[in-house]
């Protein structure tokens, strides 16, 4: 005969917390400061993902990291989170990094390099 499976049980409790010791949501949040309290909720609720994109040729290049070093600085002081692709010198991996990087909602793009698929721009544009 199937059926569901038995939990098994535990030998012993998790944790025992006084009620002075288990944290507060307030005081963490207050600690972490403001962009760790906004949530995926609280993202939508503003209209905002607070993440932008960049999308770079190559990691092998200094001026294309002191690039990325200098935008992520920026972009932190301002409570953006910089999200990188990296396209290899290939317009196919940079055309599917910024459709990844559109879909998940990200506020602006940095499109470094000379040569990229006009379908490119016209999926930033749309």
């Amino acid at each position: 005969m199937l059926g569901w499976p038995t939990r098994p049980q535990r030998s012993a409790p998790l944790a025992s917390w006084a009620a002075s010791e288990v944290p507060q949501p307030s005081a963490v949040a207050s600690r972490a400061g403001p962009e760790a309290s906004c949530t995926a909720g609280c993202a939508l609720a503003r209209r905002r993902s607070y993440i932008a994109g960049a999308v770079i040729p190559t990691l092998d290049n200094e001026i294309f990291a002191a690039q990325v070093g200098a935008m992520q600085a920026s972009l932190a002081e301002q409570g953006v989170t910089l999200l990188l692709g990296c396209s290899n010198y290939d317009q196919e991996q940079a055309l599917a990094q910024v459709r990844a990087m559109l879909a998940r909602g990200v506020e602006a793009l940095a499109i470094v390099g000379e040569a990229h698929k006009p379908e490119l721009f016209d999926m930033i544009a749309a």
